[in-house]
């Protein structure tokens, strides 16, 4: 697995025009916010606002990069989701799945975990809760067990 990954301390946008490379899947966390309200420190700003990296920059890189069956997968606040599923429609980026987030029962979504492909398919839509009352639930448990080192 180790010889499978690689890490290139460079911009996306660098990393978009050096490479040669295509890919079967990227997966990305971007910085989330468009337009919104901004902090007063530069590093918080970077990290949760597309001051470096933009959702169209995200898209074309994906479409220079991608196999013709690759994959992207997203992860973004629900508002912020619906606007990059637009943006990337129409740049022939398909949605394909999305997995909704929600804190709690009683909650709506609060984050969507979306796949994007040149495929067109039906969008298999699916739903996680996070906690039942203050504990973790049975799913989000499994789902997260690797990385969360609570579990």
């Amino acid at each position: 697995m180790g010889e499978q990954i690689h890490i290139h301390p460079i911009s996306f946008q660098n990393f978009i025009l050096k490479t040669k490379t295509k890919y079967d899947l990227i997966v990305s966390n971007p910085p989330y916010f468009k337009n919104l309200l901004k902090s007063k420190k530069e590093e918080k700003n970077l990290a949760k606002h597309d001051v470096k990296l933009t959702f169209e920059e995200i898209i074309y890189g994906a479409k220079k990069l991608l196999q013709p069956k690759g994959k992207l997968n997203i992860i973004l606040p629900t508002y912020e989701g619906k606007i990059f599923s637009q943006i990337a429609l129409l740049e022939g980026l398909y949605c394909n799945k999305i997995l909704e987030v929600k804190p709690t029962t009683t909650k709506p979504a609060n984050r969507l975990l979306i796949q994007f492909s040149f495929i067109k398919t039906q969008t298999e839509k699916k739903e996680i809760i996070i906690r039942h009352g203050t504990d973790f639930t049975n799913e989000y448990q499994l789902l997260t067990k690797d990385y969360y080192l609570k579990f």
